[in-house]
């Protein structure tokens, strides 16, 4: 993954983004000043599952009763794994860590995300949630011992099996649990299946006074680093600050592993009581809720367009700048620019070579203009292969690329350096089909004789 020089605008959240906040809010936040007046218009994210992985959720809180996910195969209470899908009364979701259909929640974070990404508006409590229609599978994966990597892994897979559209996590305090390379096949069967994973990048040093955030492209973090090699399968988020492109203090970063920011610092949304001084809503920052943002943000987007892949959804979020809820919805027209990166790149003929990019277009094209002879290579856009919204790869066994050093332009991308084709690519031999032919004449005659 590539970081986005686009940081997602506070325009994307509604009632959360007030700057003061003083116990529950006395009204329902769904009014023409959140920016998603023309969103809402268009999408509020009907019927969209978007599984949180974290201590759980409170399914009963009045703000969030209405939004949670139910197992419709599932008959309630009967002791019957009526769905025959391995678990037993799963009605709204399932916990991980007890092993049992229970979801009470074991701490606040799960809670603190589903209000962001889901709360009911116009019921005259509380807030609104950014796609109001999405209903969320409250998934639990943690307790106050810590999240465990194998109740994460059947999470995962859980979620992509039973519906979910998407996937987001809470974990803890810091928001991500210690990289392991055993979470890739469950992402990788949750991305084969149209499922978006989100994860946050993560909190940095919570437990100090400095607060700093850490760099994972030197210390990889689980769920967000756990991306394939040449497909982009996790959308990693960043936290900003509210009202501001600056990212939090605490918030870790790192180029490789974060496409989005999104605002995680003084947000409002719904709690836990037991958590939370007996508070239904408060004040709260973190990691996982730029996750949530996001992830919101995508509900929105694939209640509106269902056909879309992953390698869609990602560029169209990472594109949309500055970001609103209505641009987002209706913007067909790439509103950043598309870069390709490479410098002196060799490639051997008869290979795949990759370039590095930034916001790519389906419809990308090549020219490679030979440097000593100025001869033209024309690669159109039908012998590229998009891997990744941020990676191209050509298959130069293909095409017919003589040796040499090649500058490389683009009918859409800014591009620079070259690329060196090493080793004669042979032309490929011309089949002598004139026997064929004259077998076929043959025939032909015989046929007309008769």
């Amino acid at each position: 993954m590539k970081a986005s020089n686009y940081f997602l605008s506070c325009s994307i959240l509604i009632a959360i983004f007030l700057a003061s906040f003083n116990g529950v809010l006395a009204y329902d936040t769904y009014s023409i000043d959140q920016g998603f007046t023309g969103a809402y218009n268009i999408s509020k994210g009907k019927d969209v599952v978007v599984a949180v992985i974290s201590g759980g959720v409170q399914i009963d809180h009045p703000d969030l009763k209405d939004a949670i996910w139910t197992n419709a195969k599932e008959l309630v209470n009967n002791k019957k794994d009526d769905d025959k899908n391995g678990f037993i009364d799963d009605i709204h979701g399932w916990n991980f860590i007890d092993k049992n259909a229970v979801l009470t929640p074991k701490d606040n974070y799960g809670t603190q995300m589903a209000g962001v990404i889901a709360a009911r508006p116009d019921n005259n409590i509380g807030i609104a949630g950014i796609a109001p229609e999405a209903k969320i599978m409250p998934l639990i994966a943690c307790d106050s011992k810590g999240c465990q990597k194998q109740a994460i892994i059947e999470a995962i897979n859980y979620a992509a099996n039973n519906g979910a559209k998407i996937i987001t996590f809470g974990l803890g305090a810091s928001n991500y649990v210690v990289y392991s390379a055993d979470y890739n096949k469950a992402i990788n069967a949750a991305y084969s299946k149209g499922v978006l994973v989100v994860a946050s990048a993560g909190n940095g040093d919570v437990k100090s006074t400095k607060q700093v955030g850490r760099d994972i492209d030197k210390t990889k973090v689980s769920p967000a680093s756990n991306d394939g090699v040449d497909i982009n399968m996790v959308l990693g988020v960043g936290a900003s600050v509210k009202g501001s492109s600056m990212k939090a203090n605490w918030a870790n970063y790192g180029s490789k592993v974060i496409d989005v920011w999104a605002p995680g610092v003084s947000l409002i949304t719904t709690t836990v009581p037991t958590f939370s001084k007996k508070l239904e809503y408060e004040t709260v920052s973190g990691s996982h809720l730029s996750a949530a943002i996001v992830s919101g943000s995508a509900a929105l987007l694939i209640s509106k367009y269902p056909e879309l892949k992953i390698y869609q959804i990602i560029p169209r979020l990472r594109n949309t700048a500055p970001f609103t809820a209505s641009i987002l919805l209706t913007n067909t027209i790439y509103t950043s620019a598309c870069s390709i990166y490479y410098v002196n790149k060799e490639v051997k003929n008869g290979s795949f070579f990759y370039l590095d990019a930034d916001n790519l277009r389906p419809d990308v094209a090549l020219n490679l203009t030979n440097v000593s002879n100025n001869s033209l290579i024309h690669i159109p856009a039908s012998d590229i292969s998009i891997i990744d919204y941020n990676k191209l790869r050509v298959d130069t066994s293909k095409l017919y690329l003589p040796a040499g050093l090649y500058y490389v332009n683009s009918n859409y991308c800014s591009a620079e350096g070259k690329i060196n084709i090493k080793g004669e690519l042979k032309k490929p031999e011309v089949q002598d089909t004139s026997k064929r032919n004259n077998l076929i004449d043959m025939i032909k005659k015989m046929l007309i004789s008769r």
